[in-house]
């Protein structure tokens, strides 16, 4: 039904391994974006408002050169209107990246828990105090412990969202209280929790995520494992809460002076 010419070419972080390639239609990643503008209105978004991400992002040597670590994207980008790299930070150049912050005055802040844990601890350390109002964290990609959570929570004064999906565009959860429970959304895709025999986990159990995407037409992915894990506490068909998401791992090198560079 699709020619390929009509076909987005994608792929995989490859945080586990190879980087997988696949296809998806071109409305696959509009149903996505759909589902990232419905958490920044559970934050409270209003047209407008600015949300500031940060990426694996290359900034010029010109730009670095003059603290710029940071580009600009199209206002009405669900990524957010500027993007932080988060290839550059260290103890030398953070305040940049916090001073930054503060001149934009953003609503909503999105992207890794640990560049966003270390800015916190910056804030925090250096008594900094926001003069403007966040709505909502939306943290992704890695893993985040209770203490990286309380550490952004208090710096910025605001609740943390979590996000988990996929490249595949197969699944996507999302949390929106301070339970932290993720929730599976029905029209994104259908979820099992699986043991390694193949069978549905009990609740409170850690099993497989095995996901059947509705949104990419152009190369379905059908009871795709994700070689991600969860604790799920809610089943009702493919819709599944989990308490939380296990597998990702927050993966660094080191640098010869101590610096931790995001891969």
């Amino acid at each position: 039904e699709f020619s390929i010419d009509n076909l987005i070419r994608r792929n995989t972080g490859g945080s586990t391994g190879e980087p997988l390639e696949f296809y998806s239609d071109l409305y696959a990643g509009a149903r996505d974006n759909a589902h990232h503008w419905y958490l920044y209105t559970l934050m409270g978004y209003q047209k407008g408002d600015m949300i500031v991400d940060s990426g694996g992002v290359a900034i010029s040597k010109e730009l670095r050169a003059k603290n710029i670590f940071w580009m600009q994207n199209n206002k009405d980008s669900v990524w957010g209107e500027f993007c932080m790299s988060v290839l550059y930070i260290n103890d030398s150049n953070i305040k940049f990246y916090v001073e930054k912050i503060i001149d934009l005055k953003p609503a909503i802040l999105r992207g890794y828990p640990s560049f966003f844990d270390k800015l916190a601890t910056y804030i925090i350390e250096h008594n900094i105090v926001l003069d403007f109002q966040i709505k909502g964290i939306n943290l992704t990609a890695e893993m985040c412990d209770k203490f990286q959570r309380e550490n952004i929570e208090k710096a910025f004064s605001s609740m943390v969202y979590f996000e988990y999906g996929h490249s595949e565009v197969s699944v996507y959860c999302y949390t929106n209280d301070n339970s932290y429970l993720y929730k599976s959304s029905p029209i994104y895709g259908y979820v099992e929790v699986l043991k390694e025999d193949g069978s549905d986990t009990c609740l409170g159990e850690i099993g497989n995520i095995v996901v059947t995407g509705f949104n990419n037409h152009g190369m379905p992915f059908i009871r795709y494992d994700t070689g991600d894990m969860g604790e799920v506490v809610y089943r009702n068909g493919g819709i599944v809460h989990f308490s939380k998401i296990v597998g990702r791992k927050q993966d660094f090198l080191w640098s010869k002076n101590k610096q931790k560079i995001s891969l």
